[in-house]
């Protein structure tokens, strides 16, 4: 076994930096995604076809609260 280099160190620094800022991208695109789905969810008052509230909707259906719900899409905004 090789031992472990400054240059290889820094090398392992850098992969691991880029997979980090990949999966950051990713997680914003999803984050994106569920507050458009939030929003439209929300404005198209498809939970009163459930007989629900937004409040009881959130909860059962998106598994957060209602405050977290709007909270996610003022931020989308």
């Amino acid at each position: 076994m090789e031992p472990i280099t400054e240059q290889t160190q820094l090398f392992e620094a850098g992969l691991w930096t880029g997979r980090q800022q990949a999966f950051a991208m990713i997680a914003g695109k999803c984050t994106a995604a569920k507050a458009a789905a939030l929003k439209e969810l929300r404005e198209s008052r498809a939970h009163e076809g459930l007989g629900l509230t937004w409040e009881q909707f959130c909860a059962q259906y998106a598994g957060i609260s209602r405050s977290q719900a709007d909270d996610v899409i003022r931020r989308y905004n």
